[in-house]
């Protein structure tokens, strides 16, 4: 039936959104994703259900933002939290910022340990607050996550902040109370890092206080998590209150844990329009970083920073949109750029449109007309669709371009094939689709190029999200793109597609396999800012 996914397709599309999977040597077993939920409960269920589904999860998202990835206690899915390892780790992984947890010793130290006792990372219960920096510097907190780290020692701030690149950043979250706050004072004073680097994070209401006092330049957020009240259902603290603790203590903004009951679209406004700085913990979920990505977050706290990085889409993707094709009952350009969209061919018929995967889609049958645009592909960029075919086996074009009829053409090929190339009978990269399963179904397709490379990677097909076999194609000269590209096939020559299309964009950047992901998920409209971010506030990166 139109506008619904076969069995075989729903597996793909789950399958695509599917993190790698590693070894967890913490023997950590992580929640249930949001994405798999929505996905294994809509498994039967037609992808407009799907797709709405999904959008729930991802919502719009912020051309302005530019959030920072914070390792959560250094990399601890990875070495032991809190320790040196960890931190360098972190580094390595690409984050751009790192948190860990500080408490004051007996002898006016400062060291780095989540818990108030050593036992769980130590294996030997000693109150840190009632030992000396020499006594704790005896432990070993390594050992307990695997071999390796055997040896590992507790390390002080001043070890920490030595490890923090320039450029980078440190959440420095304070365990104890404002007894702390002089000796941190004394600590940053020496520190070779700029205060912008730097951020002091507490629960405690009290130590927002007393760094505002006593460090004024260094940025302060208060932390808060939510309990829901057992006979309100009401989620506490709320917006108001934590607006009015945000004031009270002079903290420059608000680090909170994620919860997608509380942290939704009002709540940042909200917390915006107060000129606050806007932070999430912790979060190892792509679809839940995703959805604070869109919101507009300054940085996600996460024990995987490498991870969530690779599967993060790109911060800004609205703005690089140069082409966006609803086809919702119209060939208008949803983009900014309102280019010009017309139907050649058509005979005075008007398009017709049917219900496809988000809203509706464009019909065309052979000889019914050519959709196209006013627009030269740029060097750099990429092409994302949703297609569904009546037959693969009659050589269809799904896209072309005026320059050639055998360049810039996507087409289906004679053996189920789909099929790019972006020269006159030059390599091709190629998906082999299923020979029975997939005809008349929707598939999303995702093309991008980058003429300034010269590796196999400067043309990339993926399809429903899985990045297709480049290994066959060779790199050729580039043929330079018309001024028109077209849906369906454009030129003489070429066989006319048969079938629909729906939610084609074009972009001026190379989409990553997140983005692709995201695109699939919520689609391209998904992309377009709502919520209003001063991308010059916070930390740097």
């Amino acid at each position: 039936m139109t506008g619904n996914l076969s069995t075989i397709h729903r597996e793909r599309l789950a399958q695509c959104t599917d993190g790698p999977a590693r070894r967890d040597k913490a023997k950590m077993k992580l929640p249930e994703t949001e994405l798999s939920w929505v996905l294994r409960r809509h498994r039967t269920r037609p992808i407009l259900t799907l797709c709405c589904g999904l959008l729930t999860l991802l919502v719009t998202s912020d051309g302005a933002r530019g959030q920072l990835i914070v390792a959560h206690r250094g990399a601890s899915y990875d070495a032991p939290e809190n320790t040196l390892a960890a931190f360098r780790l972190a580094w390595r992984q690409g984050a751009d910022g790192i948190e860990g947890d500080f408490y004051l010793t007996k002898d006016g130290q400062i060291v780095c340990i989540h818990d108030a006792d050593t036992k769980r990372t130590a294996g030997v219960s000693r109150q840190v607050a009632k030992s000396t920096l020499a006594e704790l510097r005896e432990l070993d907190v390594g050992r307990w996550k695997d071999e390796e780290f055997a040896g590992e020692r507790m390390p002080t701030l001043q070890q920490v902040l030595a490890t923090v690149p320039n450029g980078k950043s440190i959440f420095i979250e304070i365990k104890c109370g404002p007894e702390i706050v002089p000796a941190l004072r004394d600590v940053l004073s020496r520190a070779e890092l700029d205060s912008r680097q730097i951020a002091v994070i507490s629960f405690q209401q009290d130590v927002i206080a007393a760094t505002k006092q006593q460090l004024p330049d260094i940025k302060a957020y208060w932390l808060t998590g939510y309990k829901q009240d057992k006979v309100t259902h009401k989620w506490q603290p709320t917006i108001d209150q934590i607006l009015k603790t945000l004031q009270q203590t002079g903290a420059d903004g608000l680090d909170t844990n994620a919860h997608a009951s509380v942290v939704d679209a009002d709540f940042v406004k909200r917390l915006r329009r107060a000129g606050m700085d806007f932070h999430c913990w912790t979060v190892d979920d792509p679809v839940m970083a995703t959805r604070l990505q869109s919101l507009g977050v300054t940085s996600i706290t996460t024990n995987r920073p490498k991870f969530l990085r690779q599967e993060l889409p790109t911060s800004g993707l609205y703005q690089y949109l140069d082409v966006h094709l609803k086809l919702d009952g119209d060939l208008k350009d949803a983009s900014p750029h309102h280019r010009h969209a017309d139907l050649a061919g058509s005979h005075g018929v008007p398009p017709i449109f049917k219900p496809a995967v988000f809203g509706q889609g464009l019909d065309l049958q052979k000889n019914n007309g050519t959709p196209s645009v006013q627009y030269k592909l740029p060097p750099q960029g990429s092409i994302c669709l949703w297609y569904y075919a009546r037959d693969w086996y009659d050589y269809q074009t799904v896209l072309d371009n005026t320059i050639h009829r055998q360049a810039w053409e996507l087409w289906i090929y004679r053996t189920g094939q789909a099929r790019f190339r972006i020269n006159p009978g030059g390599a091709v990269v190629s998906h082999q689709f299923h020979p029975t399963g997939d005809v008349n179904e929707w598939h999303h397709i995702a093309l991008t190029w980058d003429r300034h490379d010269v590796t196999k990677q400067a043309l990339q097909l993926y399809v429903n999200g899985h990045p297709s076999d480049s290994s066959g194609w060779e790199l050729t000269p580039w043929t330079p793109p018309g001024a028109r590209f077209y849906l369906g096939g454009g030129n003489d020559g070429n066989t006319h597609g048969n079938g629909m299309w729906d939610d084609v964009a074009v972009f001026r950047r190379i989409l990553s396999r997140a983005d692709v992901r995201q695109i699939i998920s919520a689609g391209v409209q998904s992309l377009k800012p709502v919520v209003s971010v001063d991308s010059t506030k916070g930390l740097r990166r």
